[in-house]
């Protein structure tokens, strides 16, 4: 599986290529599910590839938010149908596998996202870090799925 993976990224993505600001790279390669069945590749500078069928289905970084920037995606609950975005913009959540995002209000619209590390055995449970120059940086959890996030309160220069 990762072995044909790893080969249908190589052919997919040829050198010299380029997308919006740079050179794609996968930044994350998330196994969805109870297996290793269907394959996220969260490609930095191009957004999503989900893993559909025997190939993949591309979802551009502004289809879930209005520049580019995806970092990182995730399952949060709701029977695996909501998930969380980390990207340059904020959090954004999306609660139809993806075919709609909404950018979370509050201080993590403010932030650059870097990561989302869902729990794994609580999966209505995750953790998002900032890392966003000039502003306090911080870890923030949900236990809702997403919906609401509360700081740890270490304000990270």
């Amino acid at each position: 599986m990762r072995k044909a993976l790893f080969i249908t990224l190589m052919l997919t993505f040829p050198a010299g290529l380029t997308a919006h600001i740079g050179m794609p790279s996968v930044r994350t390669i998330r196994f969805v599910g109870d297996g290793p069945s269907q394959a996220w590749v969260v490609m930095e500078n191009v957004g999503l590839l989900l893993e559909d069928g025997p190939g993949f289905r591309w979802l551009c970084d502004e289809a879930i938010t209005p520049l580019p920037g995806l970092q990182d995606l995730a399952v949060t609950g709701g029977g695996g149908l909501r998930w969380t975005a980390a990207t340059r913009n904020g959090v954004f959540v999306t609660e139809d596998n993806g075919c709609t995002f909404t950018p979370m209000a509050g201080v993590l619209a403010e932030h650059v996202i870097g990561r989302v590390d869902p729990h794994p055995q609580h999966p209505e449970e995750a953790l998002v870090t900032t890392q966003t120059l000039g502003l306090p940086n911080d870890v923030f959890r949900t236990t809702d799925g997403g919906h609401t996030w509360l700081p740890a309160n270490l304000d990270l220069p």
